[in-house]
């Protein structure tokens, strides 16, 4: 049965992915066990019950990966993003034996290296600007390959003004789209975080979304306060020739996404047009995180 945002967050974000921000140090808890690993090749994963996760955004973007992984331990941190530029140091630069390296300290650890933290936007209007960016994603998406993560975070962050807006979320769309290409074959995903003063608006998100259509790339909630403004994400109401209704959402209750080319077809067939910005949006419960060739479902640390 599918659920509002207003109703999914009242219940406690009983489905929420990695998406939670350290404000403060928990108190110290046993260690725990790793969880599996997330499956990659078929969809974004499916869990019953939050994980905890830590992003070095603010607490932790003065620890080098030591400090992380005896920190996480100690107070229960089950995965961490690394965001780019902290003192982890886990970037682009390392070489193979310093990328096997880092790989191996997380897979000796009860904590999982779940994704890694970039600053990559797409919406500039210069073009060569553009393609060195997408470029650069592609070398951080082999990064998070090679050292173990299931993905990276990628951001919308501005709509210029002397840009029409629908180009820009175009823009960002298919540079989504081309960079969900590299990331299949890395087995990584590309996770959108809802981001930026204007385009974190629900709405633009589903239309860079519905223009990306990939099965690699996702929507990473920010649990923003603007998520429970406007339409969102709501469920599709469309009608056939004959008059009568179906309804899709850009999530589904399989765990995984069949790979054959008809199982992706029948999933194409299924997603009605793409709706214009004037047009009610569809709903997600908040909290998910979400693929936009419209088979997502929440993830874990």
């Amino acid at each position: 049965m599918n659920s509002t945002r207003r109703q999914f967050i009242a219940a406690g974000l009983a489905a929420a992915p990695i998406a939670a921000l350290a404000q403060g140090t928990p108190a110290a808890t046993p260690p725990r066990q790793k969880t599996a690993a997330i499956p990659t090749s078929g969809g974004f994963a499916k869990t019953g019950r939050i994980q905890l996760g830590l992003v070095t955004y603010n607490l932790a973007k003065d620890w080098d990966i030591a400090t992380i992984l005896t920190n996480c331990s100690k107070t229960g941190f089950q995965g961490v993003e690394l965001r780019t530029t902290h003192k982890h140091g886990v970037e682009v630069s390392l070489n193979a034996t310093e990328r096997a390296e880092v790989k191996r300290r997380f897979a000796d650890s009860p904590v999982e290296l779940y994704s890694l933290g970039s600053a990559f936007d797409y919406h500039t209007p210069d073009a060569s600007r553009l393609r060195a960016d997408i470029e650069a994603t592609k070398q951080y998406l082999q990064l998070a390959h090679d050292v173990g993560a299931s993905g990276i975070k990628v951001r919308p962050n501005g709509l210029p003004k002397e840009v029409p807006e629908e180009k820009t979320l175009e823009q960002i769309g298919r540079s989504l789209r081309e960079l969900g290409e590299t990331a299949a074959g890395l087995g990584q995903q590309v996770r959108l975080e809802v981001h930026g003063t204007a385009t974190s608006s629900l709405p633009r998100i589903r239309r860079m979304m519905d223009v990306a259509h990939h099965r690699s790339v996702g929507v990473c909630w920010n649990s923003n306060q603007s998520d429970l403004e406007g339409a969102g994400f709501e469920p599709i109401s469309t009608s056939s020739a004959t008059g009568s209704s179906r309804s899709t959402s850009a999530t589904c209750s399989s765990p995984s996404i069949p790979s054959d080319a008809s199982s992706r077809a029948s999933r194409r067939s299924a997603i009605p047009d793409t709706p214009s910005l004037k047009s009610p949006s569809p709903r997600i419960p908040s909290g998910s995180c979400i693929t936009s060739a419209g088979c997502g479902s929440p993830t874990r640390a």
